[in-house]
C-alpha cells in the first residue's frame, strides 16, 4: 500500500530564511489537501515531496521525506507536462510508456476525453488539459501523486470534472493537493493539513477545518 511520511522537514532556497520549518506527517491512500496563504510554503512542500527541491529549484532540505511508492508530481500548468501537439498523439505516447498496460483509447476513456481525440490541445480547455496531464498517471503507475492549484484556471464545470477524477484516483492512490480553496475540494472529504509561515499548523478532517475557520483559506458555501 502507498504510503508518504515527512519528518522534521526544513527548506529554504539560497541561503533565505526557512521555507518550512520543522514539518512532519504521514499520508496513506485518499485525498490529502495541503492549505495555506500564499507563502504558507504549500508548492515548496510539493517540491520536496517529490525530490526536485533540491535538484532543480537549488533548495537547501533538512529533514526525512519517505515515499513508499512511485511519485508524480503535476504542475500547476499542465501544458508543462504535455509534449504533443495533440490529444491523440499525446495518448499514444503515455500509451508507449505504460508499457502495454493500456492502449490511447483505453487512456482517453479513463480520463473522459474520447470526443477529443484529434483537437489539438491548445483548443482544450484549462480542465481537460488537467485531466490529460493526469493520464500521466495511468500510463506510469503512479502510487503517489502530487498537484500543486489544479483547480486554478478552472471554472466550476472544470472542476467539478476533475474533482470526479481525483476520487478515482485517490480508491488506491496518495493524492496531496495544494489549494486554498477548499470548498471546491469538500466533496472528497479530504484530510487537511494547513501551513501558516512554513510551519504546519493543524492536520484533521474537512469538518473540523471548517470549524477552524483558518484566515485566508476559502471554504465558501461547504463551511457550516
Amino acid at each position: 500500500m502507498a504510503s508518504l511520511s515527512v519528518e522534521d522537514l526544513w527548506l529554504s532556497y539560497g541561503g533565505s530564511d526557512w521555507v518550512l520549518r520543522g514539518v512532519s506527517f504521514s499520508l496513506g491512500p485518499g485525498v490529502h489537501v495541503v492549505a495555506g496563504g500564499t507563502g504558507s510554503g504549500k508548492s515548496s512542500l510539493l517540491r520536496a515531496l517529490a525530490g526536485v527541491a533540491e535538484r532543480i529549484h537549488g533548495a537547501v532540505v533538512r529533514g526525512r521525506v519517505r515515499a513508499d511508492g512511485r511519485v508524480l508530481l503535476v504542475p500547476q500548468e499542465p501544458d508543462l507536462f504535455i509534449l504533443m501537439p495533440t490529444v491523440s498523439e499525446e495518448l499514444e505516447y503515455l500509451a508507449g510508456l505504460s508499457g502495454g498496460r493500456y492502449t490511447a483509447g483505453e487512456l482517453a476513456s479513463i480520463v473522459g476525453l474520447e470526443d477529443r481525440l484529434h483537437m489539438r490541445i491548445s483548443r482544450l480547455s484549462a480542465g481537460e488539459r488537467q485531466r490529460l496531464a493526469l493520464a500521466s498517471v495511468w500510463a506510469l503507475g503512479s502510487d503517489i501523486v502530487l498537484l500543486d492549484e489544479p483547480l486554478a484556471y478552472l471554472d466550476l464545470w472544470g472542476a467539478r470534472e476533475l474533482v470526479s477524477l481525483l476520487h478515482q484516483l485517490a480508491r488506491k492512490r496518495v493524492v496531496v493537493i495544494a489549494e486554498h480553496r477548499l470548498w471546491m475540494l469538500a466533496p472528497l472529504s479530504p484530510r487537511v493539513l494547513v501551513l501558516e509561515g512554513g510551519r504546519l499548523v493543524f492536520e484533521g478532517g474537512f469538518e473540523e477545518a471548517c470549524e477552524r475557520g483558518f484566515e485566508r483559506l476559502d471554504f465558501g458555501p461547504s463551511c457550516g
